[in-house]
């Protein structure tokens, strides 16, 4: 009988810290970040988005650049633009490049290097070379189904003079390839 009664007993008090400890919401994503832009596109997007960019990023960037279908490549591309967490144009696109690609949607899924992250790696791979990251320009994209999301980084110091170019893998953060990143003089 012991027993029972410290079982009901250890019961009722973790029921009551239960209740008495705050309930916290996970933190929405950050919308001026890559990932957080693309968690707030219109849902006819959320699957389709082929390629997301930006410039100016430190890391987060003013504006990013969505390329996106409606569905499927037939039902036509978008161009998106996205601005503190708001879209703030949204039209046909006229990329004829990307229309005559067959290109693969993003997989977000997958992805465990935002923005941040990929100019965090962008910074410590640029001060290794001698250099000093300023801003970076960001290209996301899939080339294939079973391929990994990959960012694009072209790197830019205090000038804006650009001195490096960077391929991350969007799921491991992993420096896929560079450009010589040469010492300032």
């Amino acid at each position: 009988m012991t027993f029972r009664y410290l079982s009901l007993l250890a019961a009722v008090i973790a029921m009551s810290l239960q209740n008495a400890l705050p309930q916290f919401d996970p933190p929405e994503p950050d919308s001026n970040t890559a990932l957080g832009a693309l968690s707030i596109l219109p849902p006819e997007y959320q699957g389709y988005v082929i390629k997301l960019s930006a410039d100016n990023g430190d890391p987060d960037p003013p504006q990013w650049y969505v390329l996106a279908y409606t569905g499927s490549p037939e039902e036509g591309l978008f161009s998106i633009t996205m601005a503190r967490g708001e879209i703030v144009q949204e039209k046909p696109s006229l990329n004829l490049g990307e229309l005559f690609k067959s290109p693969s949607p993003i997989d977000v899924e997958r992805m465990t290097i935002d923005s941040p992250a990929a100019f965090d790696i962008a910074s410590h791979y640029a001060a290794a070379n001698g250099r000093d990251l300023a801003t970076v320009s960001y290209i996301l994209q899939q080339t294939g189904a079973d391929s990994a999301p990959v960012w694009q980084i072209w790197c830019y110091d205090r000038g804006g003079r650009y001195f490096g170019y960077l391929e991350i893998a969007a799921t491991n953060g992993t420096v896929i390839s560079t450009d010589d990143l040469p010492s300032t003089p």
